[in-house]
């Protein structure tokens, strides 16, 4: 039968040790706080094909030059 789990201070169930579900949200969360503690950011831009032929060239060479 189930049972409503209870968690304690390590994020443990009492009744059957099973950890705590994580929520997605907040690993997004960290994963967004551990990238600007790095100095990243994120960058979206809409292109055509050929635009985006145009771009990978570029970012390889930005690679490169590094």
């Amino acid at each position: 039968m189930a049972h409503n789990h209870t968690y304690d201070e390590h994020d443990l169930c009492f009744e059957c040790d099973k950890p705590k579900p994580k929520s997605r949200a907040k690993d997004m969360q960290r994963c967004r706080a551990r990238q600007k503690a790095k100095g990243l950011v994120e960058f979206r831009a809409l292109v055509t094909p050929d635009q985006k032929l145009k771009l990978q060239a570029l970012a390889k060479s930005l690679i490169l030059e590094s």
